[in-house]
């Protein structure tokens, strides 16, 4: 079994990768600050008989005290701030949530930790012009963290989606 725990967790297609792996895998909180999205994702856990037993709408609203450790943090942390069809204001926009899913796993201590973001996050040149500096940054903090870090880029059209849409795993 195992026990995880997912902030900005989308519509939870890691978390369901999870429960493909482990027959007994559970969930200990997860995060969604768009309504819908929540809604939707509460709604597939629920299929797949895996309940969280913290759901949050907003990942600042977690006290950390509440949170029992956990084998695997699954953070997709917005790509907004990076994304080649967004603005790309990166670090400068409030949806830059990196240095909060650093908290997380600060405060938690996950065994592992699985972070997913856009392709745009690589060559996203910072306020001065530092090339891939949150992709560094990233790795960077994982590592002092004492993880060991190997991103890699996964297509969606690998799971045979109907567009590319490249994806880096940390």
């Amino acid at each position: 079994s195992i026990v995880m725990a997912s902030d900005c967790a989308g519509v939870g297609s890691a978390a369901e990768a999870v429960t493909h792996l482990y027959e007994n895998a559970s969930l200990e909180f997860i995060s969604e600050i768009d309504d819908f999205t929540r809604d939707v994702l509460i709604s597939e856990l629920k299929s797949m008989k895996v309940e969280p037993k913290t759901v949050r709408g907003d990942v600042h609203e977690r006290p950390p005290s509440e949170d029992k450790q956990v084998d695997l943090y699954i953070a997709g942390f917005p790509c907004q701030p990076f994304s080649n069809a967004g603005q790309r204001k990166g670090t400068q926009d409030d949806r830059h949530l990196w240095p909060e899913m650093l908290r997380v796993i600060r405060e938690v201590s996950p065994s592992f930790v699985v972070g997913e973001n856009v392709r745009g996050l690589l060559n996203w040149a910072g306020p001065n012009g530092e090339p891939n500096m949150v992709f560094n940054q990233v790795c960077a903090d994982l590592e002092a963290e004492g993880y060991e870090v190997s991103p890699i880029i996964l297509p969606a059209c690998g799971k045979n989606a109907p567009h590319r849409r490249d994806r880096i795993w940390f």
